[in-house]
């Protein structure tokens, strides 16, 4: 059974990983886990809404993203929900509050929250179209469930000094930490190599990233780390080059399809 703790219903998501994160998370523990690309930050979210690590560091170079986490862990949070709930979630409304700038950092995370929630897949990625059918094929609204989203968004509030957001790039701060001499867990999820190279449209606004730095720097790290990977023969050549555990997991996607993914540690779980 997933759990689910995030508000966004982000693409790419790891919810179908939590028995394998779990595991990771009891070995070779640490009080602090850092998330690189953290997106919807499930594996931050898991790992303190369960204990396991009591400081997680959300690592997200989209600044929409990065609104939502901020508002959520301080105290706009309130504010936060009072939008979600007195907001009438329909295409005319959706498309005027997409249509405007926002003016704050409270209206960025709305914003943000109403569009993963408003757009096919979640995709917050210039271009992606809006729902039309829906869960069931009941429309747009099918997707909004205000009670339940500030139900998540509270309920992550009471857990607020755990978490700290760095808005910037993953690799910079990977660099960094490898120069830190306190151990940290580090979860990986990148945007994937064969979206990149094959021309797909993109599930992130920033989707683009050097490979073959992050696994550079992957082999460098004395960290504990896990990553993750769609299956392909070049991430699967670097992690060679980096003498990397690569091990095969089969997931579920969104729409019950079937997949293998790759799962690079230092040493296989």
């Amino acid at each position: 059974m997933r759990v689910y703790y995030s508000p966004l219903r982000y693409p790419g998501g790891k919810s179908w990983l939590a028995l394998e994160l779990r595991t990771w998370l009891s070995i070779n523990p640490s009080s602090e886990l850092v998330e690189l690309f953290a997106g919807g930050a499930f594996a931050s979210l898991l790992a303190v809404v369960e204990g396991y690590v009591s400081k997680a560091t959300l690592v997200e170079l989209d600044p929409a993203v990065c609104a939502v986490w901020r508002s959520i862990f301080s105290p706009t949070a309130d504010d936060l929900c009072a939008l979600i709930e007195k907001f009438t979630f329909d295409e005319k409304s959706v498309r005027e509050l997409l249509s405007v700038e926002p003016e704050s950092e409270v209206m960025l995370a709305f914003r943000t929250i109403v569009m993963n929630r408003a757009r096919r897949g979640g995709i917050l990625a210039p271009g992606a179209g809006l729902l039309k059918l829906g869960e069931r094929k009941k429309g747009m609204a099918s997707r909004w469930y205000p009670e339940t989203l500030c139900k998540r968004i509270f309920m992550l509030n009471s857990y607020a000094k755990k978490f700290s957001v760095i808005e910037g790039d993953a690799l910079e701060k990977l660099s960094t930490l490898n120069r830190r001499k306190s151990h940290v867990k580090l979860f990986i999820d990148p945007p994937y190599i064969k979206l990149q190279e094959r021309g797909i449209k993109p599930l992130y606004r920033f989707n683009s990233i050097n490979h073959r730095k992050l696994f550079e720097l992957v082999g460098k790290t004395h960290h504990d780390f896990l990553m993750t990977y769609d299956l392909n023969e070049i991430a699967m050549s670097f992690a060679k080059q980096q003498n990397l555990c690569v091990e095969k997991i089969q997931m579920r996607t969104a729409h019950a399809i079937k997949k293998e993914e790759l799962l690079i540690t230092r040493n296989c779980l």
